[in-house]
């Protein structure tokens, strides 16, 4: 996939972020492009859920349609796109005088053009000004712009430094985000018990990617101590969020969690258990 493919896909994820400006903390949902027939081979598997999604997406063809919605309420429409504008003017407003959360969402409206024509050079500059005062979903979606070069000139750099310190202050996304880059190795050197490590702190936040990385890894038994029901409890939790790649794994699981299952998952995702934080494989625990 070309770099400006790559831009355009990230683009997508921003908007999904900013598409309700009150809310900071959306996470973009990772798809993959293409869709494979039948059951995966088990080895697939664990080689894909290392492979960090940008990586993974710049190798496949984007064949999706743009289906065209012939049936808009235009009315509703106008009534959106000026509460849009509405809300990007209060927040650039607030961002000129210093409100750092204001200076994150104007940064969103930027990027994205919700509200405001868009303006990623414009957008990457407001959520530097956030992230200056420790803002951490802006120091998050900062690092993902270096990632891809969305407004800036890519540095990977930067991108995994701003991306740390949103993730050291426990911010679920950016937490997923590193863990993604030091599992996958893609452009920092691997570091698998950091990345479990991180994936674990994430999925204490309900995050549906670490959820679904880790279902994967207990599972069958990959850089930690194989436990199938643990597993299959993440895996449910993380489709349950949202999560396609867990959706896709359906039948390890047979489809949706209780509830009462769903709370165990919560209470068991990314838990302290020092036996299972090193990387290793191993006989599948005991389960009662």
């Amino acid at each position: 996939m070309s770099r400006n493919e790559e831009r355009n896909r990230h683009e997508m994820d921003i908007e999904r972020s900013a598409a309700n400006t009150g809310d900071a903390e959306a996470r973009p949902e990772r798809k993959k492009r293409s869709e494979r027939g039948g059951k995966e081979p088990e080895q697939d598997r664990k080689k894909d859920v290392r492979r960090h999604p940008a990586a993974e997406e710049r190798q496949e063809a984007d064949t999706e349609s743009c289906p065209v919605d012939t049936a808009i309420d235009w009315e509703a429409w106008d009534r959106e796109k000026r509460r849009e504008r509405e809300a990007a003017k209060r927040y650039e407003e607030a961002a000129g005088r210093g409100d750092a959360e204001a200076q994150f969402q104007y940064g969103l409206c930027c990027l994205c053009g919700t509200g405001v024509r868009q303006n990623s050079a414009k957008g990457a500059k407001w959520l530097l000004k956030a992230a200056r005062q420790g803002h951490a979903p802006a120091e998050y979606h900062l690092g993902t712009c270096y990632l891809y070069g969305r407004g800036v000139e890519e540095n990977t750099e930067e991108a995994v430094r701003w991306i740390k310190k949103s993730a050291e202050q426990g911010f679920a996304q950016a937490q997923s985000e590193l863990a993604d880059l030091l599992f996958s190795g893609f452009e920092v050197e691997m570091d698998e018990e950091q990345a479990i490590d991180w994936y674990r702190k994430a999925a204490e936040q309900d995050d549906a990617r670490a959820l679904y990385v880790l279902g994967v890894l207990h599972y069958y038994g990959e850089h930690v101590r194989k436990n199938t029901k643990k597993g299959i409890r993440m895996l449910r939790r993380a489709a349950e969020l949202g999560s396609s790649e867990a959706a896709d794994l359906s039948g390890l699981y047979g489809g949706a969690a209780t509830a009462g299952e769903a709370n165990a998952s919560r209470r068991t995702a990314g838990t302290g258990d020092e036996s299972a934080r090193k990387p290793r494989s191993g006989p599948e625990e005991k389960e009662e």
